[in-house]
């Protein structure tokens, strides 16, 4: 976050340093990402067949299922 914050101080960037996040949103979007990436691994799994078989199909719906 500092690296942004540093970023949007920069002189050039006076008329867009207004739109950096508050603590609590850039918060909220870490817990977004934490959520999100469970059915993103279920859907990677799948994505890296070409043809998905239940035998990889079942573990990653039971990934969805206990994680989430």
């Amino acid at each position: 976050m500092q690296a942004i914050k540093t970023f949007l101080e920069h002189a050039a960037r006076s008329d867009i340093s207004h739109m950096s996040l508050r603590q609590a949103e850039y918060d909220t979007l870490k817990e977004i990402y934490r959520i999100l990436e469970i059915p993103h691994e279920a859907q990677q799994l799948l994505s890296s067949e070409h043809t998905p078989t239940v035998s990889i199909a079942l573990p990653a719906y039971e990934l969805l299922v206990v994680a989430w």
